[in-house]
Formats: structure tokens, C-alpha cells, sequence
């Protein structure tokens, strides 16, 4: 440690900084190898969130078994305003959480600050009870340059979504893959989508999904980005030519060499939120 920052290069660095938080929730943390999780993890911030930075350096944290305890799960409980999450990648194992409630996130349960290039990787059965999200359950503050991968079953009893499952706040330049044998869906709502489940007071800025596997709803329907809300220049493709999204808010890239286009479209839009 040094100052108020945390070097971490194992299971057990990363588990004493998370109890120094806490007496201290803005304690940094800057992750200097990729670890293995050896234990079911208790949520970083339990019951009182988080608000230093964490910087994940490019590394991955994996074998990431979240345990099905509080209102917020994830690698951490929750990220709270000014907090600033970054250059993480998370992989998460198995997963079922059949309790009535709980918000359940890669990265995080409720987000209100800022989670910037995080990356999840979903290649087993993940289910929730209420949202769930490929980076963040709810996400209340800022979302860029993040993306999900998933090649497992990812299903939401509410709300689900490639990278939050509910967005109140602000997701930019952020891509959801969902492999073959991936599925994306949910039980018991309509809020099931690429990049936002519920997204009615959010806005969604320069995403994509590439949908190879299946999105559906409780009423069989599918929405590459998301159902409502605010969309701006987001595209989507899929191998699967009976996919339809049921929504206009993203255009249909329909051959490799349109992507150059898209991207152009989407760099510019981004460079213009500053």
C-alpha cells in the first residue's frame, strides 16, 4: 500500500484491501496480475458501496462465484457517485439467485458512478431473480467502452441486459457478443435486450450487439439494443437470419464491409459527448 492505494497481485491482497474498506470505502486499488478466485466472493463494499478507483490495469479477475446475499451483487455491492471503475475484465462461472429479490451485475449490482472498458465473459448459466446486467444490474451513472460476452444461458427474472439490465443513466461505445450458444432472456418481462433491458429513462450512445444466439422476452420478443428509451446511432448484426428486432431504435448492419460506415458514424457521435 501506498498512500490511500492498494497494489494487489492475488486472491489475498485483493480480499485484505476489500476488508480495509470497511473504515475506509475510497480506498484505490490498482491490480498489478490476473487472479483466480478461490472463494465464493462477498461483494466488494458490502451494504455501504464504493468510492475510490479501481483500476484493473487490463487484468482479469476469474472463477468470479458471486454470493447470493443483500440487494446488490456482483465483484462489488455497489459504485457510488465519483467512483470510477476501469480496465477490468471479470468471468463469471455458474450462477442461480432464486430469491424474490436482488439486483445481480459481472461488475457490479447498482452503479452511480463511472465503469469505463470493463468487459465480462459469461460462458456458463447465469440467472437472477429481478435484473440482471453483463456489467451492472442498474446502472444510474456512466457506461463506456464496456462490453459482455456470452456464450451461456444469461436470464433475468425482470430485466436483462447485455450490459445493465436496468440504465438509468448513460451508456456509450459499449458492444454485447452473445455467442451461438449463448441466450439472452427474461421470465417475467418484456425488458430483455442486447445492450439495456429497461431503458425508459436512460439513454443508450454509439453501441452494438452481435447477436449469433438467442433474445427473448416473456411475450417472444427480441430487442438487439434495447425496448425504449433513448438511442443513438446503435447498430446491430446477427448470423441468425430469422432474427428481428422488435424495435426501431438500431439499424441492421447486413455485410462485413458496412462496419467501416458504422463505426465512423459511431466514433463521431461519441467524440461529440465529450
Amino acid at each position: 500500500m501506498i498512500g490511500s492505494t492498494h497494489y494487489v497481485s492475488t486472491e489475498e491482497e485483493l480480499l485484505d484491501w476489500a476488508d480495509a474498506l470497511t473504515n475506509n470505502t475510497s480506498l484505490n486499488c490498482v491490480l498489478l496480475d490476473d487472479i483466480t478466485l478461490t472463494e465464493e466472493w462477498i461483494h466488494i463494499g458490502f451494504g455501504k458501496g464504493y468510492a475510490g478507483t479501481f483500476d484493473g490495469r487490463g487484468h482479469k479477475i476469474s472463477n468470479l462465484k458471486i454470493k447470493a446475499q443483500g440487494s446488490n451483487c456482483g465483484l462489488f455491492f455497489g459504485i457510488l457517485e465519483n467512483a470510477v471503475v476501469k480496465n477490468l475484465t471479470v468471468e463469471v462461472p455458474s450462477y442461480t439467485d432464486t430469491r424474490s429479490y436482488g439486483n445481480v451485475g459481472a461488475v457490479v449490482g447498482n452503479n452511480n458512478g463511472t465503469i469505463e472498458n470493463c468487459h465480462s465473459i459469461i460462458n456458463t448459466g447465469v440467472s437472477a431473480s429481478v435484473n440482471f446486467g453483463g456489467i451492472a444490474a442498474t446502472n444510474d451513472g456512466i457506461i463506456k467502452g464496456c462490453s459482455s460476452k456470452i456464450s451461456g444461458t444469461f436470464s433475468g427474472g425482470k430485466n436483462a441486459g447485455g450490459i445493465a439490465g436496468t440504465n438509468n443513466g448513460k451508456i456509450a461505445a459499449s458492444f454485447m457478443i452473445l455467442e451461438e450458444t449463448g441466450s439472452l432472456s427474461s421470465t417475467d418481462s418484456v425488458y430483455c435486450a442486447g445492450n439495456a433491458g429497461n431503458n425508459t429513462t436512460g439513454s443508450v450512445t454509439g453501441c452494438y450487439s452481435v447477436i449469433n444466439g438467442t433474445i427473448s422476452n416473456n411475450q417472444s420478443e427480441s430487442y438487439a439494443i434495447a425496448l425504449d428509451g433513448d438511442c443513438t446511432a446503435c447498430y446491430w448484426q446477427s448470423s441468425d437470419e430469422s432474427f428481428e428486432d422488435n424495435t426501431s431504435h438500431a439499424k441492421k448492419v447486413t455485410a462485413p464491409e458496412g462496419w467501416g460506415e458504422v463505426m465512423s458514424t459511431m466514433n463521431d457521435v461519441i467524440g461529440k459527448m465529450g
